[in-house]
Order: structure tokens, then sequence, then C-alpha cells
């Protein structure tokens, strides 16, 4: 969908739509200049700003009481899942992308948004998982993410900033800059959140189908290279309760990155200017 086929020119204008795709398995958010791939088997494929693919993958994962591993699409098969975007005097300022996997056990509800700004792109992440069962039940999720900034895995650097909520994460590599601030609550209260980066190998850190539920322990907090990174959340939750995280990625446009670098340019030349004159003083 563009924004030449929408009706509306209020601000705050919302639209809801229903693919037209019967079960796809890939959906694609458009907004101006940036596109993310949804992919129902379990997260995001790709994120293209101005042509640029900045990312290989971001994948969500579960286990439920020290079971193994899986990915959130093993929970139920998909659906079609509600796309809907928000229209501000006549433009298209965001899409986003809601499915549920949902079993007797456990719901997960995932809703991806996509927006462009003056600045570059956003994406939000806003996950909900659910304790359905009748007895209380300890759930560790796990996100993994695998960012080529620039278009490239190579030249990265990752860094997270600190073990504490709101939780941080910075990226750069061949221009580009990624940073994402990620919130839990388990119940009402901040979630068990651990982190970890490292130099990509294949084994997404143990995240694959079957394997022993991994522990992240907060290993390592910044990495080199090809990188790639992740977070878990572990929270024991009674029956009805449920576990919610929230999450913001931005790319600023190199446009702004440029204006970024000029202004911190400038901000040390005025340094060491106002330091020289002390000195004369």
């Amino acid at each position: 969908m563009h924004r030449g086929g929408l009706i509306g020119a209020f601000s705050g204008f919302l639209f809801s739509v229903s693919t037209l795709q019967n079960q796809a398995q890939t959906y694609n958010l458009n907004v101006q200049n940036t596109a993310v791939q949804v992919n129902l088997a379990g997260g995001i494929s790709s994120w293209t700003l101005n042509g640029i693919n900045e990312l290989n993958q971001q994948w969500f994962y579960y286990s439920v009481g020290g079971s193994p591993v899986n990915s959130i699409d093993t929970i139920s098969p998909w659906s079609s899942p509600t796309l809907g975007g928000q229209v501000v005097f006549g433009t298209l300022v965001n899409t986003n992308l809601t499915e549920t996997y949902a079993n007797s056990t456990l719901s997960v509800k995932t809703k991806y948004t996509l927006g462009e700004n003056s600045s570059g792109a956003t994406f939000g992440t806003a996950i909900t998982l659910e304790n359905l069962s009748s007895t209380s039940q300890t759930f560790n999720f796990y996100q993994y993410s695998h960012f080529g900034l620039g278009g490239s895995s190579s030249g990265q650097n990752a860094q997270f900033l600190g073990t504490a909520s709101p939780y941080e994460i910075t990226q750069a590599g061949n221009g580009a800059f990624l940073t994402g601030t990620l919130t839990a609550l388990a119940g009402g209260s901040p979630g068990t959140t651990e982190e970890i980066a490292g130099v990509y190998n294949g084994t997404q850190f143990g995240l694959e189908n079957g394997n022993a539920a991994p522990n992240f322990t907060d290993t390592s907090l910044s990495a080199t290279g090809n990188v790639d990174f992740g977070y878990e959340f572990t929270a024991t939750l009674a029956p009805g309760t449920s576990l919610s995280i929230s999450e913001i990625q931005s790319v600023p446009e190199p446009t702004s990155l440029a204006l970024i670098s000029a202004s911190l340019l400038s901000l040390g030349f005025v340094r060491k200017s106002a330091s020289r004159f002390s000195k004369k003083q």
C-alpha cells in the first residue's frame, strides 16, 4: 500500500486494512523511504532505508518450564495478521502489523510498527506473552538480532549501555548507526532481562529450534566485526498474567548522521577554543 492509495487528510487519522493474502508467510510494511519485511515464521527478515538493507534477521524464541527453545511460530500456525497505519495531513507516517500465536499454555501477541521522520526510520516492537494455563509457569523469551548496517555485515561495532532498565544497545558500521531502547514488565513489575553480544558464528547463541534453552547472563556487552546480539527475558507468571516487552529501534538518515558528526566536531572545536582562551587569561 502506498500514500496515493490512502484517503484522509486529517491529523491523526487512523486506517485499518485487511490483507489480501491468505495466510502468507511474509508481509511488507512500507513508509516513504523505508520498508520492513515481517516473516510470520518468527520475526523480521529485512529492514531497508533508502534502498539499503540494514538487517539480516531479528527473530523471537520461547521456552516453557525449561523445555527446549523454539521460534514463536511453533506455538500455533500463523494466520492472516491485522494491518494498519496512521495518516497525518495526507501523509502516511507509520504502518503496523499485529499477529498472535496461541495454544492452551501461552499466547504471544506481536505488534510491529514502522515509521519515518525527518531524522530517519524507527521500528517499534510490542510483545505480550500471557500465561493461559491454570498454574504458574516459568517462561524464557528471547530476541535475536543480526544487523548489517550500511548494507554489509563486516566493520560493525555493537555495545550494550548497561544492565538495568531501560536496556540500550548501539551499533555502528559502514556509515550507519543503530540505537535500540527496550523495557520489559512481568505482571506489572520489571522483568528479569539478560543481554549478550558476540561475533556471528551461525549458532545464534544457541537459539535453534529443539536446542536446550540458553542462559545469556550478560555474558558479553560488546563485540566488533560481523556482530550479533540478543536479549533473554525470564518471568514466572501466574495464570492470566503476562510479560510485556516494548522496544524502539532507530536508524538515522545519512544526512542526519552527517549533521550529528558536524555538531560533535563543532562542539569539540568550541571546547578547544574556550580552553585556549582561558589559558591566555
